[in-house]
């Protein structure tokens, strides 16, 4: 094993959907036992996870698969910037593993 390069982890990007909304709460709920700013509340998580789903004109979820479990997720949604006159992508990620992040951020730029 090369200890200069992590090992390569194959996983499967894909749009989210209805079903995956369990799994994208529970991603939320490890973000926000470290985050001081944000509180755990599955049905309120819920509820905007599927908003965004809801709404494909103006937002997007996809999700990390790796062995048929979801283990990260990216959202965009189109914004209006009010003072600029023009609109926004707004853009997260959460991955439960720290170095999958950069992963998922490459495969979707």
């Amino acid at each position: 094993m090369n200890r200069d390069h992590p090992p390569r982890v194959n996983f499967h990007i894909r749009l989210a959907e209805a079903k995956d909304l369990c799994a994208m709460v529970k991603l939320l709920e490890v973000l926000f036992r470290v985050e001081p700013d944000f509180s755990i509340d599955p049905e309120r998580q819920r509820k905007g996870l599927t908003l965004l789903l809801n709404h494909p004109d103006t937002a997007r979820l996809w999700v990390a698969e790796m062995a048929g479990r979801v283990v990260g997720m990216v959202s965009l949604q189109l914004l209006a910037d009010r003072g600029n006159g023009a609109a926004l992508v707004f853009y997260q990620r959460l991955s439960w593993h720290g170095s999958r992040m950069v992963v998922l951020r490459r495969r979707l730029e």
